[in-house]
């Protein structure tokens, strides 16, 4: 699969020290290098010198522009913001953008869970946890150069009484199926994933399959009985659930198929992780369309062409074809936010966390229901769209009656109400300060066929 590494660096650490940008290159590009992944773009910054929202906006605007989903690999989830809170905020907008985010570290907790674990800690706690973690890691890697299971086996496994990684009968038929398909019958990745959504074939999750799941277990060399963990590799250690000639084949298909890009277009797509489809609810992606043509006297003519369709038609091969063009999408979704601003002249001079500010309560336990959210993502409860869903409502459900005096916009002046509906001021923003002003003001925008409803966070 494409991958984009991220990391923060420090510049100041000692030649050798894992923290420095060239040790963290290499771990990065080991990392793909093992599980057959291309390194396309590293996005690394020095720590203390660069924000880590404007370094995030970076990626983000690269992910907006791409073609095809990417893998994100992450040095740390703490590196996604100066807070584990703009980390969970950071890792759902990638998730909305339809990456695959995942930690080089194997063995620990999950992305969220790590997020979780940093701010639910409590203040006294110092050096204990550091040790405690530092045990449990020797454990895992004892429990890894036996090749026993660590965490969630892959798909069509189990973890056995022997602690090694079993055939899970159901799971099994599914992948040999998928090899199958691709291998023997020649299928895209695109039309497998059809043809098992189609037939009412479900992921453990009870989701639909999506290209990005397909593709890792065409790549996965568990299948044939190799076990990975921190970075070793054991051979035979499990019964293979596919022939090796036949994932050697795959492998070669998947290289061969493997599409010779364009570098992705800077220019954002100013929606992307705020549009959903007002049918599945899942997100609109920006897709950018290059077409060439020759006119009758022989002269040569080229197009480009951005529009927003449906992520589950994309990836999925579901839901219907929603698809708008991107300049009419993102005009009508600005209206409806100036329509919104002006049926509410408590907005004009203030900004949406002013607005928040004031709306909320006394006694608000608002920050006890946000780590109760993150806990559930933590645990694997629920998904990260629905971990989205539920933080969007605790900004949009202001009580009737609780609305203060909003304070006036200071700092924040780009992102007041009046300045979004002043036009000429609009038009003068670069396409960075009208993304952050959406962001700030929008919490998700439904797409139907002809119509679009605009939800704001206030």
């Amino acid at each position: 699969m494409r991958a984009i590494a991220y990391f923060l660096y420090d510049p100041l650490a000692p030649r050798g020290d894992p923290a420095t940008r060239a040790r963290m290159d290499g771990a990065m590009r080991r990392y793909c290098d093992a599980n057959r992944h291309t390194l396309e773009q590293t996005f690394a910054f020095p720590k203390r010198e660069t924000p880590p929202a404007q370094a995030l906006g970076r990626m983000a605007a690269f992910l907006e522009g791409a073609r095809a989903p990417y893998l994100v690999a992450l040095a740390s989830p703490l590196h996604l913001g100066a807070t584990p809170e703009e980390g969970v905020e950071a890792l759902l907008k990638l998730d909305s953008l339809g990456a695959r985010v995942v930690s080089i570290q194997e063995g620990g907790p999950s992305l969220i869970g790590e997020l979780f674990g940093a701010m639910a800690k409590e203040p006294q706690e110092s050096s204990a946890p550091t040790e405690r973690a530092k045990n449990i890691r020797e454990a895992m890697y004892r429990k890894a150069v036996r090749g026993e299971g660590l965490g969630k086996p892959p798909y069509g496994f189990c973890v056995g009484k022997t602690g090694k990684l079993e055939e899970a009968p159901e799971e099994s038929k599914v992948v040999r199926l998928i090899f199958q398909l691709y291998v023997e019958q020649g299928l895209g990745i695109r039309n497998i994933v059809r043809e098992l959504n189609n037939g009412g074939r479900r992921t453990r999750r009870n989701a639909n399959w999506s290209m990005v799941t397909i593709r890792d277990i065409l790549r996965n060399p568990a299948y044939v009985g190799t076990y990975r963990r921190f970075g070793m590799r054991i051979p035979r250690s499990h019964a293979a659930l596919v022939d090796r000639g036949i994932f050697r084949k795959a492998q070669d298909l998947m290289d061969s198929r493997a599409p010779h890009r364009r570098k992705a277009s800077p220019q954002p797509f100013l929606l992307s992780g705020l549009a959903v489809c007002g049918q599945c609810g899942n997100s609109m992606i920006g897709v950018t369309r290059r077409q060439a043509w020759r006119n009758k006297d022989g002269s040569r003519m080229q197009g480009v062409y951005r529009y927003y369709q449906c992520q589950s038609r994309t990836n999925q091969s579901v839901c219907r074809y929603h698809t708008w063009r991107a300049p009419a999408l993102e005009e009508a979704a600005i209206a409806g936010v100036r329509r919104h601003i002006q049926e509410r002249p408590e907005l004009l001079g203030a900004t949406p966390q002013a607005v928040r500010a004031a709306a909320a309560p006394p006694g608000d336990d608002s920050r006890r229901r946000y780590l109760s959210y993150v806990q559930q993502a933590a645990e694997g409860a629920i998904p990260l769209a629905r971990l989205r869903e539920l933080l969007d409502g605790m900004t949009t459900a202001a009580p009737p009656g609780t609305m203060g005096t909003p304070a006036t916009a200071t700092g924040d002046e780009p992102f007041s109400g009046a300045a979004i509906l002043d036009e000429a001021r609009w038009q003068s923003m670069d396409d960075s300060l009208r993304r952050q002003a959406l962001e700030r003001w929008v919490a998700r925008i439904e797409v139907g066929e002809k119509e679009v409803t605009v939800r704001l966070r206030v």
